[in-house]
């Protein structure tokens, strides 16, 4: 019974991994439609 467990430790460790970049990617994807919409104003004559 205590491999079942360590089973769920490791996953939520792997979550407590994962959640992190998440949050990075949804800035840096903020980040890069500001810069895209910039580039779009200066297209613009």
């Amino acid at each position: 019974m205590m491999s079942g467990t360590s089973n769920t430790n490791r996953f939520s460790e792997q979550q407590k991994c994962l959640f992190i970049p998440v949050e990075w990617l949804g800035r840096i994807e903020a980040s890069l439609q500001d810069v895209g919409a910039q580039i779009k104003q200066a297209k613009q004559p």
